[in-house]
């Protein structure tokens, strides 16, 4: 768990100290403490720490960080916007502070029925293309090569899209 700012300007020597380390969890409300600043809602204030723990987990090949407690627990939409946020930079999950609060998560995390959709027609297509002697292709007007297609079978691996 990095909390602090000497934690998180030695996040790369954290995932990297043991083939034990297999994921960083953020704390965000003892972060902001060590650096005598305030946790807002909108969390531009960590918005660097995030990025370097999450850049730090996927540079040392450890799984994807979970992030830090969102402190506003009756801002439903705070909390998933906040959420939206931390996915939107590599966090794979996101602490609670009441169990209530998990299908929020669930909703974010988990791949929509459109994302599962495409992500077949990703790997189906990309897969006839490879056959063909072809590695780069364009799929619902988008490029797609090795690194997409990488990551659209990540989200098939995720399983359980949400439904609605």
């Amino acid at each position: 768990m990095v909390e602090t700012a000497r934690g998180v300007s030695r996040v790369d020597e954290i995932t990297l100290s043991s083939p034990r380390v297999r994921r960083i969890a953020f704390g965000a409300g003892d972060f902001t403490v060590d650096l005598g600043i305030d946790l807002t809602s909108d969390g531009v204030e960590i918005h660097y720490a995030r990025s370097r723990i999450a850049v730090a987990s996927r540079s040392a090949g450890i799984d994807g960080p979970i992030d830090t407690v969102y402190m506003e627990v009756t801002n439903v939409q705070g909390l998933e916007a906040d959420t939206r946020r931390a996915k939107q930079i590599g966090f794979q999950g996101k602490l609670v502070i009441h169990p209530d609060r998990i299908p929020q998560l669930h909703r974010v995390f988990s791949p929509t029925l459109d994302e599962v959709q495409e992500a077949r027609e990703i790997i189906q297509a990309y897969e006839e293309a490879v056959s063909r002697g072809v590695g780069a292709i364009k799929v619902r007007g988008k490029l797609v090569d090795y690194p997409i297609v990488n990551r659209a079978r990540r989200v098939m691996e995720l399983g359980n899209p949400r439904l609605g």
